[in-house]
């Protein structure tokens, strides 16, 4: 835990061009050569591929730095390639494993997928209280973004976790939240038990709860029209949730009869599950009107039911609260689209733009005939969150060619949260670029599409070049100074985190290296004034490396 914290720490400070760090009463304390760990974390931070390639041929860094810079790495822009780079240099997938809990438990869906992926990772490993990852997925409060905790858990799964018969029991010891892992995620939990009972395992739990857990409701009822004598209040509770999940109408007041007992419907648990008749029973009893203003207070709940239906694909359920005019929808909650997009039912997707067309407010509809850029920005923002850093594929194409289609330029979106393939399909299909879009290029050493841009007059400036030599690699600074941007004679300045390679480029192209400062920092954000030189001044930040070349 100790290491998670202070990766967080760093990645916080170091995200201050000045590189401000750890107090100098503290720093060898934890790295011993603390200039290493500053710059190594600075370079996590900005994705500098080629200043960690020097380091790691240098061997500068050692075995817990590259572990603790796991911490750093996750919560990056870049997360899912810096995490991979990480483990392709050595770090030890499981030399922090409160990291890859915590993601799973959180539903951070690409942060855990490099974990998963390894084959060395530790898939099993269980924490203080006993419990595996796989269990972990279950224990959230997943309302409304169930997705990837499916997600997750799916991907544990089919990479080797275990399902236990203990996941199925009730696991709370103060009796205030029984059976919360099986409350909290009902799809979740319903596919590790049809996947441990295919495996010919037995639940090991009364036969009428098995028979609900699975789906069964049916032959839960038979059952417990026998004997229920044994079903206590927390197990009641536990079989009308899944009844009003997987049941019909029928079945479900059968129940209610039989075990003297009724339950609020958990309204985006019965969609995710595509259960329509159950949903129009209960919205029919409950006198649910869904056709709330933005300012009602059901008018949040009432979107997740749809967001939690489109992310899991369930159209029939979708065209249902369509019908029933549910609630407009506002560049605030996008997770609806971002959820269908995500689900990968195309045919969803376009029945859920149409109905946003006709029905979302001014903030999502952009003069009655395509979404705003702002609303946009948001739905992508999610995307993005979660598989945007995979390759481009077939389907993102499809609805990228969808969105430009409608007359729609992309400008908000924030291209950091992709991969470079599909930036490069954005950008030269159509998207609008910005001043934010050409730093996200330049940090991810994004050659092709910067190319592209080149090749096409886009403007480029000074400052994206002297952004370029403090964060990106030498090739990238190399493209900027043979299309004609030339960097200032002053540049190294500024150079102290920057590769040895692309120090020795500008070099090479005749800066200045007889600079004069009145002042030096160091990595402890300390400031000395004076008279110093740019050799001075790559000194103070540890980098000897630079001063030789000098």
């Amino acid at each position: 835990m100790q290491k998670r914290i202070l990766a967080l720490f760093l990645t916080g400070v170091l995200l201050l061009s000045t590189g401000c760090g750890l107090s100098s009463g503290t720093k060898d304390k934890l790295f011993g050569d603390s200039d290493v760990s500053k710059l190594v974390a600075n370079a996590v931070t900005f994705s500098n591929y080629e200043l960690l390639d020097e380091y790691f041929k240098s061997d500068k860094i050692s075995q817990d730095l590259m572990d603790d810079m796991l911490g750093t790495a996750m919560y990056t822009n870049d997360s899912y390639r810096m995490t991979n780079y990480l483990f392709e240099n050595g770090a030890d997938p499981n030399s922090d494993m409160q990291l890859v809990w915590d993601a799973a438990y959180n539903g951070w869906y690409i942060r855990t997928m490099p974990f998963i992926h390894h084959p060395d990772f530790d898939i099993n490993k269980k924490n203080n209280q006993g419990h595996s990852i796989l269990y972990m997925t279950l224990g959230r409060e997943s309302v409304g973004n169930e997705w990837t905790t499916y997600k997750i858990a799916e991907e544990l799964i089919n990479n080797g976790a275990e399902i236990e018969e203990n996941f199925f029991r009730n696991n709370d010891n103060t009796g205030d939240f029984p059976y919360s892992q099986l409350l909290n995620s009902p799809k979740t939990a319903k596919m590790m038990i049809d996947k441990y009972i295919s495996d010919g395992n037995s639940l090991g739990i009364s036969k009428a709860i098995e028979q609900a857990l699975s789906g069964d409701i049916s032959s839960c009822l038979k059952t417990l029209s026998v004997d229920k004598t044994d079903i206590s209040e927390d197990e009641i509770s536990l079989i009308m949730i899944y009844a009003s999940c997987y049941g019909t109408t029928d079945e479900y007041e059968r129940l209610c009869e039989l075990l003297e007992s009724d339950t609020h419907a958990a309204y985006s648990y019965i969609a995710e599950c595509g259960n329509v008749e159950m949903l129009d029973y209960f919205f029919t009893k409950e006198k649910v009107d869904l056709k709330a203003d933005t300012d009602d207070l059901h008018y949040e709940s009432y979107l997740d039911i749809l967001k939690c239906a489109a992310a899991f694909g369930e159209y029939d359920v979708c065209e249902y609260l369509l019908d029933k005019q549910i609630v407009p929808l506002t560049h605030k909650y996008p997770s609806v689209l971002a959820g269908a997009i995500l689900s990968e039912n195309f045919e969803l997707f376009e029945m859920l733009y149409d109905y946003i067309i006709e029905n979302g407010d001014e903030t999502a509809v952009d003069g009655k005939d395509k979404l705003s850029e702002n609303m946009i920005y948001h739905i992508f923002l999610e995307v993005g969150k979660t598989t945007g850093q995979y390759d481009v594929t077939e389907y993102d194409k499809k609805i990228f060619d969808f969105f430009f289609e409608q007359g729609n330029d992309f400008s908000k979106v924030d291209i950091s949260k992709f991969s470079n393939s599909k930036n490069n399909y954005m950008i030269k299909n159509g998207k609008k670029i910005t001043e934010d879009d050409i730093n996200a290029i330049i940090i991810s050493d994004d050659k092709n599409t910067l190319q592209h841009l080149f090749d096409n007059k886009y403007d480029f400036t000074q400052s994206e070049l002297e952004y370029a030599i403090k964060y990106s690699s030498s090739d990238i600074v190399d493209m900027f100074i043979e299309n004609k941007i030339l960097p200032d004679k002053e540049c190294l300045k500024n150079s102290f985190s920057s590769s040895k390679a692309v120090v020795k480029l500008l070099i090479d192209k005749d800066v200045d290296t007889d600079i004069k400062l009145n002042s030096v920092s160091y990595w402890d954000g300390s400031v000395k004034h004076g008279d110093y030189t740019l050799k001075d001044l790559y000194e103070a930040r540890g980098r000897d490396d630079l001063a030789e070349l000098l």
